[in-house]
């Protein structure tokens, strides 16, 4: 895999999600927050932090391998989704506020392993972006309460297992699981005229993008 192909959208869309910046997002009332996190010798993992009202989702998706490009095998993901306090998510967003303004006045320096993340905020108000390196005193204090949380709360074992690795870059040390074993994958060829499967393939990315809102 080029290091160009090794991207926030091209491992979201990999995940089943429609990018990392879905665009819906920008017409919403209150900011959804994602935060990919890339770390040098683990599986990814993707969390999505969305409010409605006063109840507040958080949504994680992982791979259970290091992502090895687009065509990567459906059977290698996790996903799970749960709820969290509205006050926990207000407590998240000033996390991330902060870690931005951290990253906007601190020197510049080139990391070789370790964890990487990238994150958004967006909402109707605006966007707001950081790409940096957990290892950051305000990175780490802003990654690790989530990944706490979230890993606490999760019951898939791939899930949880993923969440471990992650946070064992920001100190924490969380016990892993027994992975269940993995159902058998198949591949399946869609036939037809280049434009009907053209019309074919919109469609289902349109159904995907859906799906990973719910």
């Amino acid at each position: 895999m080029l290091p160009e192909d090794y991207n926030a959208d091209a491992i979201c869309r990999a995940m089943n999600l429609s990018r990392f910046v879905d665009p819906d997002w920008r017409e919403c009332e209150f900011p959804t927050l994602r935060i990919l996190l890339t770390p040098s010798f683990h599986p990814e993992a993707c969390i999505t932090i969305s409010r409605q009202e006063d109840r507040v989702f958080v949504s994680v998706d992982v791979f259970t391998k290091l992502f090895r490009g687009k065509d990567f095998a459906a059977g290698r993901r996790g996903h799970e989704r749960i709820s969290v306090s509205a006050e926990k998510y207000e407590e998240w967003l000033s996390l991330f506020k902060t870690a931005c303004v951290s990253a906007a006045t601190s020197e510049r320096f080139v990391y070789l392993d370790g964890m990487g993340f990238e994150s958004c905020l967006v909402s109707r108000v605006g966007e707001q972006r950081l790409k940096a390196h957990a290892s950051q005193p305000a990175n780490t204090a802003f990654l690790s309460g989530i990944l706490e949380l979230v890993w606490s709360n999760c019951n898939d074992s791939r899930v949880r297992n993923v969440l471990a690795d992650a946070a064992s870059y920001v100190g924490l040390k969380f016990p892993r699981q027994v992975d269940p074993p993995l159902l058998p994958t198949c591949r399946i060829a869609v036939l037809g005229t280049p434009e009907a499967r053209k019309e074919y393939f919109e469609v289902l990315q349109k159904v995907k993008g859906k799906k990973s809102k719910q």
